[in-house]
């Protein structure tokens, strides 16, 4: 099953989770965002799109995360730095938030870069994401804004939590002019 978490736009999907037959009557955790089972809202996404899935023959007992982000826009980006730490259910970091995040180069429209990320020895549905601040820059390395929203996409029960994610500055990475 595959889960959409969407920053921002988190009611866009509601109703197809409900659609989904796993939907509870309880209001989503503004923290952990909006959870949806829908393919055809997937594909009609316009931004940048991470997804996150269980790697490996075996999710059950060591999980190696396979990941990507999509440049679902129309525009070129030469340089895109996320904040990303991987986490245990429980809390326990995975692996932490590096020094200046995660950076992607020259993201051409239309691309996806795929990854892979280090096994841990837990259980996949175990896992969860927290994203936070991300920045565009353009050639020069100067701010560039980023051309559509932040959309997170999971499967496998991997939990993402986006209460922190926002477009802004970062080290080394210069955010939009306040």
């Amino acid at each position: 099953m595959k889960t959409l978490r969407s920053v921002p736009g988190l009611v866009l999907i509601a109703t197809a989770l409900s659609a989904c037959g796993g939907a509870s009557s309880s209001a989503p955790d503004p923290q952990l965002g909006v959870a949806a089972s829908a393919p055809a809202a997937v594909t009609a996404l316009t931004g940048l799109v991470l997804r996150y899935a269980p790697g490996g023959a075996n999710p059950t007992r060591f999980c190696t995360p396979e990941w990507s982000i999509t440049n679902q826009t129309e525009s070129d980006i030469p340089g895109l730095l996320i904040r990303i730490e991987w986490q245990h259910a429980a809390g326990n970091v995975l692996q932490p938030v590096g020094e200046f995040g995660t950076l992607w180069e020259n993201l051409a429209a239309g691309q996806r870069s795929e990854r892979t990320l280090m096994g841990h020895p837990v259980d996949c549905r175990d896992l969860r994401i927290v994203v936070g601040r991300y920045a565009c820059r353009n050639a020069d390395a100067g701010h560039l804004p980023c051309p559509g929203p932040l959309h997170v996409l999971t499967e496998g029960g991997i939990e993402a939590d986006l209460s922190g994610v926002e477009e802004g500055p970062l080290p080394g990475f210069p955010g939009p002019p306040q």
